[in-house]
């Protein structure tokens, strides 16, 4: 699941001083944000790869380690479980004093079922679907979490099976379940989803677009990351190539035909 930033403004609620995290668990990357609620500021944010991509870089192959052994399954819970929290204590040493009274989670609904332990096998096969999809709420001291116990911590519910709370969470970002015009969402993740439709009615679907943005089973190419190739042009008589985050290009191999 990706993160999309701009320099929209966030309504706040002006009422007392008041912190909140949000936190947006892909399948690839893991995002939280210290939030001011009653400035409607973000204050501060921390970023970092999923661990469970050791076990599974592709939501596939991680359902199929989870599903083969519950202690992977609860090694893979403990792992996601261990990173959020220690964003979270990043947030608050970069934010001192700003101790959030709730933290939201958001995620598709493989991450959904694997934080809270639950079966993911339903998600394996035919017919894909769950009968846990509901949201859930924890103590921070049952995360291993240092926070005050009074800090409400809720992962929110997904729409439908591989319709996670990250789509969800887009919907009310955009108010198209409040507008009179066809909205259409799209969220370029390792889970792609779309919806389409105003107030009153949204159609969803998913689609597994993990190759694309996990670099997995794919011939040529590599993940986006830093050094990947963005682009290539022919000056003077030989190729420059530009690579995100300016490093230098990883798994370039040059061939001579002819």
């Amino acid at each position: 699941m990706d993160i999309q930033t701009d320099e929209s403004e966030i309504t706040g609620n002006g009422g007392k001083e008041e912190y909140a995290v949000a936190v947006d668990v892909g399948s690839t990357t893991v995002v939280s944000l210290l939030v001011a609620l009653h400035m409607g500021k973000v204050l501060a944010t921390c970023s970092g790869i999923n661990p469970q991509t050791t076990y599974g870089a592709d939501i596939i192959s991680r359902i199929a380690f989870a599903v083969s052994d519950k202690h992977q399954a609860t090694l893979l819970r403990d792992l996601l479980r261990e990173e959020i929290g220690k964003q979270i204590a990043q947030l608050l040493r970069e934010c001192s004093g700003c101790i959030p009274s709730r933290v939201r989670l958001v995620g598709n609904t493989v991450m959904h079922h694997l934080f809270a332990g639950y079966d993911v096998r339903p998600l394996s096969a035919a017919p894909f679907q769950s009968p846990l999809n509901d949201g859930y709420r924890y103590l921070p001291s049952e995360l291993g979490w240092d926070l005050p116990d009074r800090c409400s911590v809720e992962f929110l519910p997904n729409i439908s099976h591989f319709i996670g709370s990250d789509i969800l969470a887009g919907i009310k970002a955009c108010g198209m379940a409040d507008s009179d015009e066809y909205v259409l969402l799209i969220d370029l993740g390792t889970n792609g989803e779309m919806v389409a439709g105003n107030r009153q009615k949204l159609w969803c679907t998913s689609t597994a677009a993990g190759p694309a943005f996990e670099g997995i089973n794919i011939s040529c190419g590599m993940r986006a990351s830093d050094g990947a190739i963005s682009g290539v042009e022919f000056e003077d008589g030989k190729f420059v190539v530009t690579t995100i985050g300016g490093d230098p290009p990883k798994r370039l191999v040059w061939k001579r035909t002819g």
